[in-house]
């Protein structure tokens, strides 16, 4: 099954992409990073884009694009604050939490309550983000859940997850009514526009940070269009949660890249949370 495959890529490139975003967070502000690689990233689709045929866009492009916007934006100022201030092994697998979301939003708007499976599910991802913290046990049961929660970085995490339970559905309209890469394009430039801008009243020194960093900010965009453009199309092909579920596999992916580049320790424990959560996640799509 190609969206399968499809939704593999996008689980790579966002562990990928969180894995030199981290890394290049110690020497380049935040909101010039963010503005260079969300920018880069949209050069890279609208090249992509004109190669395949710029599509026509549909009734619903431009209200879907604002929603997503905003909601990106906000998201990816709070996951660069995240990954800056907490391990990457922690802060992934939060994202995790975006299919719980999806089930208290569909319950709040849409009256539907989850089946025995998808109560299960909401358990699994539970019990994984306590083995996240298991080492802090002895300090008492509930620790690991405390823990979580005095972590800023996957305080920071939860919400974008929960951000993202709602713009998934948008960014499927963009799709729908344009193109994989050019709905890529197109809310990455919104994205990286904003970001410059406030850069710009923030007096950054854009110049210098652009012609010192641009390899890294290209290397990133690149990344960043794989991994969307991949998921898009993977959304033309089956629904929103089926490939949201495919894609939190990058969890595991990304506590490899902590341990290997990072050197973050409890490195066990956190991939057998990262998999009780990705299974959990599984458990409420497929319920």
């Amino acid at each position: 099954m190609l969206w399968v495959i499809l939704s593999l890529v996008a689980a790579v490139g966002a562990a990928t992409q969180y894995m030199f975003i981290k890394k290049f967070l110690k020497n380049i502000d935040l909101v010039v990073l963010a503005s260079g690689t969300f920018l880069s990233t949209s050069l890279f689709a609208y090249a992509w884009a004109f190669i395949q045929g710029l599509p026509t866009l549909g009734p619903n492009f431009f209200p879907a694009l604002a929603v997503s916007a905003v909601g990106g934006t906000i998201a990816a100022h709070l996951y660069y604050k995240a990954l800056k201030s907490s391990d990457l092994s922690l802060t992934i697998p939060m994202l995790a939490f975006a299919p719980l979301f999806l089930i208290l939003t569909s319950y709040l708007i849409l009256n539907e309550f989850p089946s025995r499976y998808g109560l299960l599910g909401i358990l699994l991802i539970v019990l994984g983000s306590y083995f996240l913290n298991l080492a802090k046990v002895k300090k008492g049961l509930l620790e690991p859940f405390r823990q979580l929660f005095r972590n800023k970085g996957t305080r920071y995490m939860l919400v974008v997850a929960f951000i993202y339970s709602i713009i998934a559905n948008t960014d499927k309209i963009i799709t729908l009514n344009s193109s994989p890469a050019f709905a890529t394009a197109s809310a990455t430039l919104v994205v990286g526009t904003a970001f410059l801008i406030l850069a710009f009243l923030q007096k950054r020194n854009i110049v210098e940070n652009y012609s010192k960093h641009f390899r890294k900010f290209l290397l990133v965009g690149a990344i960043i269009a794989a991994e969307v453009i991949s998921q898009q199309t993977a959304w033309t092909m089956q629904i929103v949660p089926y490939v949201i579920s495919i894609k939190r596999t990058s969890a595991i992916i990304g506590i490899l890249y902590g341990y290997y580049i990072f050197r973050e320790k409890h490195t066990r424990e956190r991939l057998l949370g990262a998999a009780v959560m990705v299974a959990g996640a599984a458990m409420i799509i497929l319920s």
